[in-house]
């Protein structure tokens, strides 16, 4: 490769600007990277590998876990069968992803795998920008050779199986290992050793898993402060991290719809249905990742929600419900509440928080609705004019009350202190209560206020002893 095109490919990664002497010793560094990286990636280390002495015995699970994004979170780079990105300067060292879309760890100094932009999207062939339009210039944190995307320390634990960061503050440098890439079964259920000695146990063990499924789950599909450094399988997740909730006014809408990248568990937590006790095995099979029942014909719903309601469910009739024909998109109980956001440009998740539309509320408070996103012909007026006349009197909700109170306090508006004093106290929802009190926080001078606070603090406190 010649100097000019050296230099060409260094200005495509933001490296240019380091020098000739600079790039050098970043080339060095990351062949350094590639070689402590690249012997346990060899190793075949894979979580497929892992879970073979459990799938002696588990051949139906591991069956479908094989198949999962979770067995597949994190693989060595196989240059028989990836293509490098365009404008890498580093051969790859592994891949994260497996569908929708899958990015390359690229080695650099200090032990770092950085993960690199373009990302591979297997379903079209094509290569593109996960920012878009907004692309993140050098020395911003989400550009390539950012701390935004250290795998170590932002991809790595939900990526592979008893990840240990290794991170050495004096030196700013990591020395990562991990027991697996991908996710394998000790993952979410821990060593269990001996545990086949115990048969009659077994049962028992299954139960007490499915019941602290958010726990396990949730450790990795939860946006979250990490709080202990822990990865021990089952442990409280409430107990290691800091979930963020929706006293955050740049990840969640006032009416607990998500505004940026939550993932589930927060959502979850905000929800009815979270509230009420489902939890993510009630839908997913907890080993293949799928769900339990379609969605397109609503049986995966339906199969709480249908007359007369299972486990305390509000019984639903469709037609006179949904008000749209039932073959149609306008039909289906996702499309109303788990709308669909867009993440990292091509990946589409639903929302958890199985909000209700309300169009008028989105026309108040700048939320997004569901109606318009199916009829983006129509405006908000149309929107609220048909759920108004369909639904009436029952769409004054307290959780329309609640998300005004919440865009009040978001805006810093000093007269809703009282009220939202009062709302925290009376909060059913843990979740919620736990969001409107750290709303409060901008008005802990006023006195209502700070007995509300007084009062979540001794109602935590007795509900812990």
């Amino acid at each position: 490769m010649n100097r000019r095109r050296v230099l060409g490919v260094a200005a495509l990664l933001g490296l240019a600007a380091v020098g000739g002497a600079g790039l050098v010793r970043h080339l060095s560094g990351a062949r350094r990277a590639a070689a402590r990286f690249g012997d346990p990636l060899a190793r075949g280390s894979s979580a497929l590998e892992v879970a073979e002495p459990c799938a002696r015995c588990h051949e139906a699970e591991a069956a479908a876990w094989r198949g999962s994004q979770h067995a597949r979170a994190c693989r060595a780079f196989d240059p028989a069968r990836d293509a490098p990105p365009p404008g890498a300067l580093a051969a790859p060292v592994a891949i994260i992803g497996l569908t929708p879309l899958r990015q390359a760890l690229l080695p650099a100094g200090g032990g770092r795998l950085q993960v690199f932009d373009p990302a591979f999207d297997p379903r079209s062939g094509e290569w593109f920008s996960i920012f878009g339009a907004e692309q993140p210039r050098p020395g911003q944190w989400g550009h390539w050779t950012g701390g935004g995307m250290t795998w170590n320390a932002q991809c790595a634990a939900c990526h592979t199986t008893d990840l240990q960061k290794g991170y050495d503050a004096a030196t700013d440098a990591y020395r990562t290992t991990w027991g697996a890439m991908g996710i394998a079964c000790t993952q979410c259920h821990g060593e269990l050793t001996g545990h086949g000695e115990g048969w009659a146990a077994a049962p028992v063990r299954a139960a007490a898993l499915r019941g602290r499924a958010s726990d396990a789950c949730g450790a990795c599909h939860g946006r979250h402060e990490e709080l202990t450094g822990s990865s021990r399988a089952g442990e409280p997740t409430d107990e290691r991290f800091r979930l963020l909730l929706a006293d955050e006014p740049d990840l969640y809408h006032p009416d607990g719809r998500a505004k940026d990248e939550v993932f589930e568990l927060g959502s979850l937590r905000l929800s009815r249905m979270g509230a009420a006790g489902v939890t993510c095995v009630d839908c997913h099979d907890p080993h293949s990742g799928g769900l339990r029942a379609s969605i397109d014909d609503d049986a995966l719903c339906l199969g709480c929600h249908a007359p007369p309601g299972q486990r305390g469910a509000v019984a639903i009739d469709a037609p006179s419900h949904t008000h749209h024909a039932a073959s149609s998109r306008g039909a289906r109980c996702v499309e109303c509440h788990m709308p669909t956001s867009v993440y990292m440009a091509r990946d589409a998740r639903r929302d958890h928080g199985f909000t209700s539309p309300d169009p008028l509320l989105a026309r108040e408070l700048g939320a997004p609705d569901a109606c318009t996103a199916c009829h983006a012909d129509r405006g908000a007026d149309w929107s609220v004019g048909w759920v108004e006349r369909w639904y009436g009197a029952a769409m004054d909700r307290p959780a329309r009350r609640r998300a005004r109170v919440v865009a009040r306090a978001q805006r810093l508006d000093r007269s809703v202190a009282g009220e939202l004093a009062a709302l925290a106290r009376a909060e059913p929802n843990d979740a919620w209560r736990a969001s409107l009190v750290g709303l409060l926080r901008p008005f802990a001078d006023d006195v209502a206020c700070r007995a509300s606070l007084v009062a979540s603090s001794a109602r935590y406190a007795s509900n812990e002893t």
